[in-house]
């Protein structure tokens, strides 16, 4: 999986407009004052609505009118906690079997509404501002506003759609059009089409906002009445309300869709593409859990716990096997014509096995690996993100890794190659062989020194050392250490 935000852009004229508009006509036709001719402009001082109430008409003289100016702010306080990365917001599109989406980053948006009414009595200013006094009164201090409203979407995202919708019709398709592909993307939120003046065409998320709480300025209710040369009346007030306003998209995707790899450009991010130092980087638990972190937020997408093949892989797989230490995870492929055939294990570059390791698996330890505490050494098989049953594997004295039956052609497969933490654990049978096999043991169990002291992988180590393999009593384990680093991988070159 992989991950990229991408900006949103003419927020003014699709949503901004939209809000103000529908929260204005709202409370107007609450307070009783739904026969204005009224104009809205922006803080640029924009017009983005101008019309007439339903008793007037533009034959009509200007009995009453309403001048709107409304603003936008975005306090910083509280936006570096903002649910960017969270799941309280619905996505707008959502493929479920190859876990691809995209979900909207919000901001709480202040806006204030500047109102200027001009009616032709004192009297009728009064009438008007005693009906909202009389709600507050009442208790009626805020009122609930449902807003509709749809924003153009970035044209890389809709170009994006495109080619995971035709990757999945390439192989193992549902036969979908991509009109058919957007509806089950998004249950009908998505559309293609234009905005409101026919300029912007393009992919649009359609979305309702909520009980949106609006609130009067009752400070500004105080404001005089002023009485014009031409006798006319005039008064100011406002009118206030949060919302949370989309910025950005955020897209989280697979980096194979269907078994086809996606182009490197949607893969391998920019700032890692140029970069020389892509060697495996080990972390222990703590550093580990910070990486998941790190990569939450586009930070650090080159720090791994395990070797990856392909490195760019950031499929964390956190259902790991009890008391297995990942050595190595390997995102593999199947076709329509072998639905089975998954790797050799003399060919995984650009990591290669140790050929001590190699000829031990092939003189017969490879009918043990796929069976968990059978072996030291542990092959498992994972669909997406799920364990598949240690049943469905094999590896045949070739070291050719297999399914014993077809796989789903719409499925990721990773082949994850481990190591068991505990001697204790394994069966008689594989201690026994393990024990009989002297450069074998000394690989799995080589020390390594980090931090001045020295280390060993597998628990039981110590035992060995220091009471001899004959007496190995496995009461005696020590605490559980971490793995850095493991022999029985090589990097090439």
């Amino acid at each position: 999986m992989t991950s990229v935000v991408l900006p949103l852009v003419g927020l003014e004229k699709t949503i901004s407009r939209n809000v103000v508009t529908n929260i204005t006509r709202e409370f107007l036709i609450q307070t009783g004052l739904d026969d204005v001719k009224l104009r809205i402009r922006s803080s640029t001082g924009d017009t983005v609505f101008k019309g007439y109430g339903k008793y007037t008409t533009d034959n009509e003289p200007e009995v009453k009118k309403l001048d709107i100016t409304y603003s936008e702010t975005v306090p910083l306080e509280g936006t570096e906690v903002m649910a960017s990365y969270q799941n309280e917001h619905r996505r707008i599109a959502y493929d479920p079997p190859i876990d691809f989406y995209a979900r909207p980053i919000y901001v709480d948006t202040e806006v204030t509404i500047e109102l200027s009414l001009t009616t032709a009595s004192r009297d009728e200013i009064n009438i008007w501002k005693n009906k909202i006094l009389t709600k507050i009164s009442q208790g009626m201090t805020f009122t609930l506003h449902d807003v509709e409203y749809k924003y153009l979407l970035p044209n890389h995202l809709y170009h994006f759609i495109k080619y995971i919708h035709t990757l999945e019709e390439n192989q193992g398709g549902y036969g979908r059009d991509f009109i058919e592909y957007l509806r089950y993307l998004s249950d009908g939120r998505l559309i293609y089409g234009s905005d409101i003046a026919g300029v912007n065409k393009g992919l649009f998320a359609k979305e309702v906002q909520r009980r949106i709480i609006g609130r009067w300025d009752i400070d500004a209710l105080e404001n005089e009445i002023k009485e014009y040369d031409d006798g006319k009346w005039n008064t100011s007030f406002s009118y206030k309300f949060t919302y949370q306003r989309p910025i950005s998209i955020y897209v989280k995707y697979p980096i194979i869709v269907h078994n086809q790899p996606l182009e490197p450009k949607y893969v391998v991010p920019k700032s890692l593409l140029n970069d020389a130092d892509s060697d495996i980087v080990y972390r222990d638990r703590f550093l580990a859990g910070l990486d998941v972190l790190e990569h939450q937020i586009n930070i650090d997408m080159n720090s791994r716990r395990y070797p990856k093949i392909p490195w760019f892989d950031d499929r964390i797989i956190d259902n790991k096997r009890p008391n297995t230490i990942i050595t190595a995870s390997i995102l593999v492929g199947i076709t329509e014509d072998d639905k089975r055939s998954l790797l050799n294990l003399r060919d995984i570059s650009p990591l290669s096995m140790h050929s001590k390791v190699l000829q031990w698996l092939a003189d017969g330890e490879h009918q043990y690996v796929t069976r968990i505490y059978e072996s030291l050494l542990h092959i498992s098989l994972y669909e997406n993100n799920r364990f598949v049953e240690d049943s469905i594997l094999e590896v045949d004295a070739d070291l050719n890794v297999k399914a014993k039956k077809d796989l789903n052609i719409r499925r990721e497969y990773r082949v994850i190659i481990s190591i068991i933490d505990d001697f204790c654990l394994l069966n008689a049978g594989a201690k026994s062989r393990l024990l009989a096999n002297e450069d074998v043991l000394s690989i799995f169990f080589e020390e390594v020194e980090r931090e001045g002291k020295r280390y060993s992988p597998v628990r039981g180590y110590y035992n060995i050392k220091t009471y001899g393999r004959k007496n190995l009593n496995c009461n005696f384990v020590m605490k559980t250490v971490q793995l850095f680093y493991s022999e029985i991988f090589r990097r090439e070159g």
